[in-house]
């Protein structure tokens, strides 16, 4: 939910910068449900409160007509019409930062305009890691960021404390600072 939370609340316009893919694969996973709910209520309360006539023309065919429907239908399709456009513009940004930790453009959205195979491209894409440490979109939201799973969690980005000890002084040659909070 935390990711749900970050992607609408503190980045919902945001298209600079990177993306983890829990990041958008939570936010996905949220706004699915929501919409699936909201859905299955429309269609219990459409299927329940329509009013239908059989006619049964001369050829001996029997035809329904839905004649009407509650109210009460309208206030779930409303809110399923809010939740839809409250979420395009997060969804587009999330997707963009996505591709930015796999140093791509974020134009590459586009390939999902192509036919067939251009939304299947897109989706590989989500599910492929990140770049590893910063790239010309920014800092890795993994391993720079202590509050995102960085070293300050146990997780060490890659190539950290390798070489030798005696060359880990600060100012040494090998020396990486392993950020604040964290003591040798």
């Amino acid at each position: 939910m935390k990711w749900f939370k970050k992607v609408v609340f503190e980045n919902y316009a945001n298209f600079s910068g990177r993306a983890r893919r829990a990041e958008y694969w939570w936010f996905t996973l949220i706004s699915t449900i929501l919409a699936a709910v909201l859905m299955v209520i429309l269609l219990v309360l459409f299927g329940a409160t329509a009013e239908t006539t059989e006619t049964v023309n001369t050829a001996g065919q029997t035809a329904v007509e839905v004649d009407s429907a509650s109210p009460l239908v309208i206030i779930p399709a409303i809110l399923l019409g809010i939740l839809s456009l409250a979420l395009i513009i997060p969804g587009l940004a999330v997707t963009v930062r996505r591709l930015h930790d796999q140093d791509k453009s974020g134009w590459f959205y586009f390939v999902s305009f192509i036919p067939f195979i251009g939304g299947l491209v897109l989706w590989v894409f989500m599910f492929i890691d990140g770049t590893p440490g910063p790239n010309r979109y920014g800092p890795s939201p993994k391993f720079d960021n202590p509050g995102n799973g960085g070293p300050a969690q146990g997780i060490a980005p890659p190539g950290f404390g390798q070489g030798s000890t005696a060359h880990q002084t600060p100012g040494g040659p090998n020396f990486q600072d392993p950020g604040p909070g964290i003591t040798r």
